[in-house]
């Protein structure tokens, strides 16, 4: 069996479609995620997450196990072991709903109905199944144990930690072309070379997608290292996680994460006047339509012309968008099962667009609930942001902000698949947990106070110490 499974792991690296419907795993990534699972299940909540992460970010997503015909990425059979934590332990019932958690779940049930609907096939009724059991497990697992101001902080620490070995892999990467975690299998030994620039890509499904991820927490623990009430291991790790960030957004050479980290860095450059950005918000659309009535072509047509790095595919994104607004009729109702014909020149078939995929695998339906799910989880934040008293605190919730907009940049250049989806998941869920009062509140003080000792003094900042007199 085992000889079996190391032949599997040693087969010819193909494309990532490739891997599904077959069980592919390596002996190594069994027993790194038994004692992944392990952890998840006996840690204590603050601490329950870094598992999770450490297996989106070292275990490639090719890694899967086959029972008839239903396909258990290793990321999947840990979403399982969340959930029953959280139903063991009782974290589920404290998890008090509210309006975001509805439209997720609306947003989660339309497009799983709708792409069914599109398909009229068996298999579509089974990938739905586990799209929706990844989509659904991630949220609740990260909504059960992310419920705190101190919950959030942990988490942000964590993706900082992890960031370091992670930016270390990505620089060895990008000095010797080889990629590590090619002995799993589902990512290229060699790394691929666009224009003479590496494009590393790690553990993860592709390079964008790996700039990507790191651009969103580059822009979230930026606030951690801005903060200076913090305590100095704590700050000096949200700069040193930051700064590895930047080394995988470098080593990636895409110019989707590239603009949107930049993209996060000027969400940041709006601090000093935070209390104008509604204001900003609500001139963004003017600004929009008086730009597409002064511009000779169209105003999506500036996509087109962005590129950070040689070899940018902008002007296919440009298309894309295009394309779909001239086919709206098509997809508008119930989606549409193919966009090829949108374009004879591009390959419009490769939708590099998640606003466009949404609408495509749902209709309208699903991409209008997907809008209003990234406002209503901004609202929560803005509204968090204003609860809190601990100016590190703020500048947390405005890095976790800072995240979504670069989420939402980004989603104009790429479609999320593999590992970043789980990030996106957990994102939601952490907006939607920071919509309650007692995010901020006294229930934070208490899960502070009832931790262990040595776990209390790292997570806690100077402020907790005082309210629980440490």
């Amino acid at each position: 069996m085992m000889g079996t499974l190391a032949m599997a792991a040693r087969a010819a690296r193909v494309t990532q479609a490739e891997w599904h419907g077959a069980t592919f795993i390596h002996p190594a990534a069994i027993a790194v995620t038994a004692l992944l699972a392990l952890w998840l299940f006996l840690a204590s909540r603050r601490t329950a997450l870094l598992p999770l992460m450490a297996l989106i970010c070292f275990i490639p997503s090719a890694q899967r196990v086959v029972i008839f015909s239903a396909d258990f990425t290793l990321l999947r059979i840990m979403v399982l072991v969340g959930i029953a934590r959280i139903l063991t332990r009782g974290e589920l019932s404290s998890i008090r709903f509210n309006r975001i958690d509805w439209v997720y779940l609306a947003w989660v049930l339309v497009g799983s109905v709708v792409y069914v609907l599109q398909r009229q096939e068996f298999s579509a009724v089974v990938y739905v199944s586990g799209t929706s059991m990844d989509m659904l497990g991630a949220y609740l697992v990260a909504r059960a144990l992310v419920q705190t101001m101190g919950d959030f902080r942990a988490f942000a620490l964590i993706a900082a930690a992890i960031a370091i070995p992670v930016g270390a892999f990505f620089a060895f990467e990008m000095s010797t072309q080889r990629n590590l975690f090619a002995v799993f299998g589902g990512v290229r030994e060699i790394t691929w070379v666009r224009d003479g620039r590496l494009r590393c890509q790690g553990a993860f499904s592709h390079p964008i997608l790996a700039g990507v991820f790191w651009a969103s927490i580059g822009a979230m623990t930026m606030g951690g290292a801005l903060a200076r009430t913090l305590k100095p291991l704590q700050r000096l790790l949200f700069v040193a996680g930051t700064c590895a960030a930047v080394v995988v957004i470098v080593a990636s050479a895409s110019s989707t994460p590239v603009l949107g980290f930049v993209a996060g860095v000027g969400f940041w450059l709006w601090w000093p006047v935070r209390n104008w950005m509604r204001y900003v918000f609500i001139a963004a659309p003017f600004v929009t339509v008086a730009l597409h009535m002064a511009m000779e072509q169209p105003v999506w047509h500036l996509v087109g012309r962005m590129s950070a790095v040689g070899g940018s595919t902008g002007y296919h994104r440009f298309i894309l968008i295009d394309g779909a607004i001239r086919h709206l009729g098509e997809w508008w109702l119930v989606g549409t099962p193919w966009t090829g014909h949108w374009s004879s020149v591009f390959q419009t078939w490769d939708i590099t667009n998640q606003y466009i995929f949404e609408g495509v695998r749902g209709g309208i339906w699903r991409l209008g609930l997907f809008v209003v799910l990234i406002y209503l989880v901004a609202r929560s934040i803005a509204t968090a942001q204003g609860r809190v008293t601990d100016k590190s605190d703020r500048l947390l919730l405005w890095g976790l902000g800072a995240s979504l907009f670069v989420h939402c940049v980004c989603f104009i250049g790429v479609s999320y698949f593999g590992q970043i989806q789980y990030l996106w998941y957990i994102s939601l869920a952490i907006g939607a947990s920071a919509y309650a009062p007692e995010f901020c509140g006294s229930a934070s003080r208490q899960a502070t106070m009832s931790r262990p000792k040595r776990v209390q003094q790292f997570f806690e900042s100077p402020r907790d110490a005082e309210l629980t007199g440490a």
